[in-house]
């Protein structure tokens, strides 16, 4: 079923580890942050953060509510093509809200939903992603991430996609 093509880069075991720890973490910001009380929402970008999503939410131990955001910033053909937000929400007003992302490249994407939750009012934006590409033009560190990479390859598998394809596969592969 999987590509010859394909190369294992994440284990299924590695990226469940990563997930645990940077869910620890996050769970002691809030409590440090003192951020119980407050009212704090799980914002998933769709679609590629729905696996990494699924899993790591299960593990926060503070009360959220959920609303996924739809962002589109590449085109059919897997270039650039600037962040477009489809189905805005404008319920943020001093609500922390955690954006979760598969992959941060440049940080495009994460800086221009950080921009639009604080102009609705957001008390906080927090950042957690799967994967923090190293790349030398990053407009935006996400605060939490679980696996800091710095090769150029194309990630699919734990919803990552090549041509909107194979996003289920529970490991994270490489196009070779």
């Amino acid at each position: 079923m999987i590509p010859k093509n394909y190369v294992l880069k994440y284990e299924r075991k590695v990226i469940s580890k990563k997930v645990d720890e940077v869910a620890k973490k996050l769970n002691k910001y809030i409590k440090d942050n003192h951020y119980e009380d407050k009212s704090i929402i799980i914002m998933p970008i769709l679609t590629g953060a729905l696996f990494f999503a699924s899993d790591f939410i299960k593990k926060l131990n503070f009360k959220s509510e959920i609303e996924c955001i739809r962002v589109s910033s590449y085109d059919k053909n897997t270039r650039r093509a600037g962040v477009k937000i489809i189905g805005k929400n404008k319920g943020f007003k001093n609500k922390v809200v955690i954006l979760m992302d598969d992959i941060c490249d440049s940080g495009h994407t994460l800086k221009c939903l950080s921009e639009y939750l604080a102009k609705n009012g957001a008390f906080e934006t927090i950042s957690v992603v799967c994967i923090d590409r190293k790349v030398d033009d990053k407009v935006h560190n996400p605060n939490f991430s679980c696996i800091k990479d710095k090769s150029k390859s194309w990630f699919v598998g734990y919803g990552m996609d090549d041509c909107q394809l194979w996003r289920q596969f529970p490991d994270i592969y490489v196009i070779k």
